[in-house]
């Protein structure tokens, strides 16, 4: 998969959506019978974060940033 981000053509693995609240999209993806790949973790750089895959397949990062 490639995105463009500044400009530029890089390929990326993961599709990217910020949340307000981890907690609360990570209760409706586990009520929703959907697999976590990933987490949720807090990353030393100061994130949260877990990964679910789309219909597609592809992963898709769910973060909360500077927590």
């Amino acid at each position: 998969m490639w995105l463009r981000k500044a400009g530029r053509e890089r390929p990326c693995r993961a599709r990217r959506s910020k949340i307000d609240d981890l907690g609360a999209a990570l209760a409706r993806v586990r009520a929703a019978g959907i697999a976590v790949e990933y987490g949720p973790v807090r990353e030393p750089w100061g994130v949260r974060r877990f990964y679910v895959r789309d219909p597609f397949g592809r992963l898709v990062n769910n973060v909360l940033a500077h927590c």
